[in-house]
């Protein structure tokens, strides 16, 4: 019989991540276990985690890191997590989805033999589908699409071992995209869409603090640029990054009101991050991280 294990990375987010797992403990085919990869988090309620669900019906596996990896790092985690398990799959996600009640049974009666990896359909809160984490037109019941990101995938545990793990040093964005160039060159799989599958991505107010301008650019512009140099080093490539950064200054200039007062600090992510991604400079850059801001 197919079984998985689901993964959950949350940092600071509480309530959701209650959420979250309450979704995964409803579902009508559930996970052999949950595992949590807990990046550090400050808010003290998560010290109680452990207690909530101490006699749950499914294992909750709590993973303290000592310090924040950020999305990228918690998903290179939790993928190393898994490896040890006899499990057929991995169901993972960031800590801000609902999964619909029966949306692991609506992936798995589709599953095969063929080198596949299945997603649902990522909604907000109004309903409506997410272009960026489900990127198609659907028709009927399943969709063939080109790449995925790390909410709501159903990943064969044999596939981590095939390609290996998320780029830690991403620390954030890009690290799902990257992954999935590489389950398609290095491992021969392929995506499919589950349309009746659910999943709502609340992902509401992010952990920005009172910047303006969102720390997380840096990351985006970097990861980016050294995603295409590692998998798109062609003229097509660097076009898309070209026309990346003239939209993030264009943006700037064009948005004086919401990045006054931050206008060196954006500036400074759009060309940091730029040099970095060209020079393959990963890693945590202190001017750049949640609740820092170095001008």
């Amino acid at each position: 019989m197919v079984s998985y294990v689901a993964g959950i990375v949350t940092y600071n987010r509480f309530d959701k991540l209650l959420s979250a797992i309450d979704s995964l403990l409803s579902q009508t085919v559930l996970p052999t276990s949950i595992i949590v990869v807990d990046n550090a988090s400050t808010d003290i309620k998560y010290k109680t985690l452990q207690e909530l669900f101490k006699f749950s019906s499914v294992p909750v596996l709590i993973k303290k890191q000592k310090n924040n990896l950020g999305g990228s790092g918690g998903f290179a985690q939790l993928f190393n997590e898994v490896q040890q398990f006899t499990d057929d799959f991995l169901l993972l996600s960031d800590d801000d989805v609902v999964y619909n009640h029966d949306y692991a049974e609506q992936l798995l009666k589709h599953i095969s033999g063929e080198k596949t990896i299945y997603v649902g359909r990522a909604v907000d809160i109004r309903g409506v589908t997410l272009a960026q984490h489900y990127p198609v037109k659907f028709q009927g019941e399943l969709s063939h699409i080109k790449t995925i990101t790390f909410l709501g995938v159903l990943l064969p545990i044999i596939a981590i071992k095939e390609v290996g793990l998320p780029i830690a040093d991403f620390f954030i964005w890009e690290d799902d995209r990257e992954y999935a160039q590489r389950l398609v060159k290095k491992g021969k799989y392929h995506f499919v869409g589950i349309n009746n599958a659910i999943v709502l991505h609340d992902s509401g107010p992010n952990n920005l603090g009172r910047l303006k301008s969102d720390w997380r650019t840096y990351y985006g512009i970097r990861n980016f640029i050294y995603r295409v140099s590692i998998h798109e080093n062609n003229i097509y490539g660097w076009t898309c990054v070209i026309w990346k950064l003239a939209k993030s200054v264009g943006i700037t200039i064009l948005m004086p009101n919401r990045y006054k007062g931050n206008f060196r600090y954006r500036f400074g992510q759009i060309f940091n991050g730029t040099v970095d991604g060209i020079n393959g400079n990963l890693g945590i850059n202190e001017k750049y991280f949640p609740g820092k801001r170095k001008l």
